[in-house]
């Protein structure tokens, strides 16, 4: 008892027992658990702690943290049952209700909500945010750390109370209740406050609700279709880890390695919103997440379009090939193609070496398969055409594409094309060669 004493341990519940040696053996592990909050290392300190039924928090926590709190747990269980009901309202400031459980259940339940907010009090604003935004806050940046604090405390007060009591804190601050809406709306709305006066919840404030969750409500517009998607999204949430990685893989999703639930989770609800995405706005999304696939999307499927914008966001999209990049974002005022009058020019200018004045676009070129044909009249086959680019101070790069004319290859001396690669695929090889222009673009030898 001295022992317990030197060490602040409360023995409430120890003293009201007969048998002299329970009350011992009850001692003997009081001190013994405190022991083991100063060795445990930090794999077993996780592990324990989310046996102990408390693994919404375990998440980030750090041991030092767990070890105040594990203490304070075993000062907790050593209070009698009317203490403990007065512990919560004192640490929350929110008032408690009366239990209709037994009172080991009471107990239980009334440790965990203690837990709970002992936790909040040891996250940082960080975890503060990431916690409410699991929990369906919508949370802004501009919410301080005291704030969050208190508005999370306020929702797990709301969340361990009964449906009745519920009812009579709405009821308090004139707060209507819709009895049509189900679990999967009540878990998105609460704890979401409408205005006060408020009458209904109409169609128009889930969707704002839905908006501010990411389910791309304003987009879809449709009531219907936001509402299957939100609870397609609700049934992958109560899912086990395993039974989500199997959806996952259904979807034919690609898999990264070290990804986790809240990845998996994140990557399957843009998957069900894509989806539902006017097919415009799909393409949209997909070029401002991969601008440099603009030529390439025209014609894509939306399952198709679906999947490369799930490759984007997990950072698994391909690059930019070379000869995109090559013609990427070029315009070149003054010039028109003379063959199928595109003006101004877009992408790279391929341009006769002889006949200055002849363009060609980068969809006429490999059509024409690099003949002159200014004023119908096709050039000799010594004419070579230059891919030409814009100029820029640090220089640029240009290449004579010898593949597309009769001439010589000029390194070997024979040959019609410079390269199998230009032979079974024109213009796909010889866009670059490396030499470096200071001034404009020439023919390259």
């Amino acid at each position: 008892k001295r022992e317990c004493a030197a060490i602040r341990l409360p023995l409430n519940r120890v003293a009201g027992q007969d048998d002299e040696e329970l009350r011992h053996q009850m001692l003997v592990n009081k001190q013994c658990f405190n022991e083991f909050t100063k060795v445990f290392g930090a794999c077993f300190f996780h592990e324990w702690y989310e046996g102990a039924g408390l693994r919404l928090i375990a998440t980030g926590i750090r041991m030092r943290v767990i070890q105040k709190i594990l203490r304070k747990i075993l000062a907790w269980e050593a209070l009698p049952l009317a203490k403990l009901r007065q512990e919560l309202p004192e640490l929350t400031g929110v008032a408690g209700d009366a239990s209709s459980h037994g009172e080991e259940l009471e107990r239980l339940r009334l440790l965990y909500q203690l837990a709970l907010h002992e936790r909040i009090a040891a996250m940082s604003r960080t975890e503060l945010m990431y916690w409410g935004t699991l929990s369906g806050l919508p949370l802004r940046g501009s919410i301080d750390g005291p704030a969050l604090q208190k508005l999370l405390r306020l929702v797990l007060s709301w969340r361990a109370m009964p449906g009745w009591a519920l009812e009579a804190e709405l009821k308090q601050q004139d707060l209507p209740i819709d009895d049509t809406i189900d679990e999967v709306e009540g878990r998105l709305r609460i704890p979401w406050r409408l205005p006060s006066g408020a009458r209904a919840y109409s169609n128009g404030d889930r969707m704002a609700v839905w908006e501010a969750n990411g389910f791309e409500a304003s987009k879809i517009a449709d009531f219907d279709t936001v509402r299957q998607v939100v609870e397609d999204y609700c049934e992958l949430e109560r899912m086990n880890d395993e039974q989500l990685s199997q959806a996952y893989a259904a979807e034919g999703l690609p898999e990264q390695r070290g990804m986790g639930r809240t990845d998996h989770l994140v990557a399957l609800k843009d998957w069900l919103v894509s989806h539902e995405l006017p097919l415009n706005e799909l393409r949209n999304e997909y070029l401002r997440s991969n601008p440099h696939a603009a030529g390439s999307v025209g014609e894509l499927h939306r399952d198709e379009l679906a999947l490369r914008l799930a490759k984007v966001r997990l950072g698994l999209a391909p690059g930019p090939t070379r000869r995109e990049k090559a013609g990427q974002g070029l315009v070149h005022m003054g010039h028109i193609c003379d063959s199928c009058g595109r003006y101004p020019l877009p992408g790279p200018r391929f341009t006769c070496g002889v006949c200055r004045e002849f363009d060609l676009c980068k969809y006429c070129f490999p059509r024409l398969r690099g003949k002159c044909m200014r004023r119908e009249n096709i050039c000799k086959p010594s004419h070579r055409f230059c891919f030409r680019r814009i100029y820029t101070s640090e220089g640029v790069f240009s290449a004579c594409v010898t593949c597309h004319v009769y001439g010589r290859d000029p390194a070997s001396g024979d040959g019609n094309h410079c390269c199998e690669v230009c032979r079974d695929n024109p213009g796909q090889h010889t866009l670059f060669c490396r030499r470096r222009n200071s001034r404009e673009d020439v023919v390259a030898a």
